[in-house]
């Protein structure tokens, strides 16, 4: 028959396996984590260099592979479709805000729909403004969005700075603005609200 002191022993023993095999779970894990963060965050160097392959002797060809990479981008960046047309595109991006995306995508719908033949100019240009597209748009995954609304509902409520642009177009609030920051000579006109 086993002893109660061995089995005691054995206890503790295998215990302290399942605690060793714990830690170094828990320190691959989060090695694991950073790495794979890297790899997100790296996504869009991915495209940068499909872009620095492109060869720029045939104009036609260039312009193709111009084409897949910014659908394959916009696909995973913006969550398009990939059958959506550079028109369709650029109505969207206009109506978020985004000059350059709506340049590039007029540029493409251009070359595209009217038959015009692409030049070596005109696909470096579209390279450029797809080089900064893709670095002004990080490319997040589900995770890190998951990640980054639970820290912003984490985080304490605290009063939201008036963005400086609506300042400046609001003359009332630049007064203030230029109130807080500058003394206002006394010689200085008062502006005047606009009559309409």
């Amino acid at each position: 028959m086993v002893n109660i002191t061995n089995l005691g022993a054995i206890l503790i023993a295998v215990v302290a396996i399942v605690s060793i095999i714990l830690i170094i779970l828990i320190f691959l894990e989060k090695k694991l984590y950073k790495k794979a963060s890297k790899v997100k965050y790296t996504k869009n160097l991915f495209y940068i260099e499909k872009i620095s392959q492109l060869n720029l002797s045939n104009s036609e060809a260039t312009l193709k592979n111009i084409n897949k990479i910014a659908r394959n981008f916009f696909r995973e960046a913006f969550k398009t479709q990939g059958s959506t047309e550079y028109s369709e595109l650029e109505e969207i991006f206009t109506k978020k805000n985004n000059k350059k995306i709506t340049e590039f995508c007029k540029i493409m719908s251009n070359l595209f729909y009217s038959g015009k033949k692409p030049d070596k100019k005109t696909n470096q240009n579209l390279i450029n403004l797809l080089v900064e597209i893709i670095e002004k748009n990080k490319i997040i995954s589900k995770y890190e969005k998951k990640r980054l609304d639970k820290k912003s509902l984490e985080k304490d409520k605290k009063k939201i700075p008036f963005p400086q642009n609506l300042i400046q177009k609001i003359p009332f609030l630049r007064k203030i603005e230029t109130n807080k920051t500058t003394p206002i000579p006394k010689n200085k006109e008062k502006i005047k609200p606009s009559a309409k």
